[in-house]
């Protein structure tokens, strides 16, 4: 019934379905044991987080209870309040009494995004490693959970996990899968996401060798913003080949070995201020980025200051001003 949509389904979805199904029936080789070393390791890891907060809340705080959370984070006439929150689990334990942050339900919010929030407003130290220990619990817990010990339960025994492919699910016509889960969506910012990833192994597959390979649209959505906005300078760092990442670094530093101790930050902050972020997200992304790069280098890198980001901020709608304004008609419409 849509116009277009028979053709979509004739050139493009039914040509690809056996390509799909042969996939399927081959399914993906897994590091099953890289995988159990990871629970080990994982394990231990959310043990220590809890540790910190235990540090702060007692020993019978348990980080899963929400009411509990509730009570630690902004105290007991919050937790009262609010019928879902009021377990008596709760009474007498501490409380930071912290700025409240609430979720789309207009409840009280305990998980890492509310931790994102909470990092901006100025904490105390011992405030401030309760809540990056709950945020790193929350991330660190739901790779565990999802992927580390699920993966291994669903390999089958040729050591493959076989999933079902999907090319109609997700709005933007990118591939998803399902049963058992979307391995697609396998969270690859941090690098404890990028780990999990890397159990995918190319394997043998009816006893010969194969390789994996990855393919990636480079800066696809920066390049459909270029197209779509006309923004003169986008375009012409794409005309001329360029890395956009790399060019802006150039452009704010002048410096090459500057500007490539710079790119993980530019990238991270391009791709934010693409989706529109604020500043007070971008400057939380920015951190994160400085941990990961301090993690893979060793290298102490500084944190970013949301004064700092906010001049960054700046920069790309100044440099980008077409891009800008479209933007801001699309937002408007």
């Amino acid at each position: 019934e849509t116009p277009g949509a028979e053709r979509v389904y004739r050139e493009i979805l039914l040509p690809c379905a056996p390509v799909l199904s042969d996939m399927e029936l081959a399914g993906v080789a897994v590091d099953v044991p890289a995988l159990k070393g990871l629970e080990v390791e994982f394990a231990a890891v959310l043990e220590g987080y809890t540790e910190r907060l235990q540090a702060v809340g007692g020993s019978r705080y348990v980080p899963t209870s929400y009411p509990q959370t509730v009570q630690l984070l902004y105290g007991e006439h919050v937790r009262l309040a609010y019928p879902n929150a009021a377990a008596r689990t709760a009474d007498g334990l501490p409380s930071l009494h912290l700025p409240v942050q609430f979720n789309d339900q207009h409840t009280p919010a305990t998980g890492s995004d509310a931790c994102d929030k909470l990092l901006q407003t100025g904490l105390t130290p011992r405030a401030e490693d309760f809540v990056r220990a709950l945020r790193s619990l929350r991330l660190d817990g739901q790779l565990y959970r999802t992927y580390i010990q699920k993966l291994p339960r669903v390999v089958h025994d040729d050591g493959r996990l076989r999933t079902n492919y999907n090319q109609h699910v997700v709005r933007s016509g990118r591939l998803s899968s399902s049963d058992p889960f979307n391995a697609q969506n396998i969270p690859v910012r941090r690098e404890e996401g990028r780990r999990i990833k890397a159990a995918f192994v190319a394997g043998k597959y009816r006893g010969k060798p194969t390789t994996l390979v990855s393919w990636d649209i480079g800066q696809c959505e920066f390049r459909v913003a270029a197209f779509l906005s006309r923004d003169k300078e986008l375009l012409r760092i794409f005309r001329e080949g360029r890395d956009i990442h790399h060019e802006r670094a150039m452009l704010i530093l002048g410096s090459e070995e500057q500007a490539r101790a710079l790119r993980p930050y530019v990238k991270t902050a391009n791709f934010a201020e693409l989706y529109l972020a604020e500043v007070p997200t971008l400057t939380v992304l920015m951190n994160d980025t400085a941990a990961e790069v301090e993690a893979r280098t060793g290298v102490p890198q500084a944190r970013w200051s949301e004064a700092r980001v906010q001049r960054l901020h700046d920069d790309f709608w100044q440099r980008f001003a077409g891009f800008a304004a479209w933007a801001d008609h699309i937002q408007a419409f």
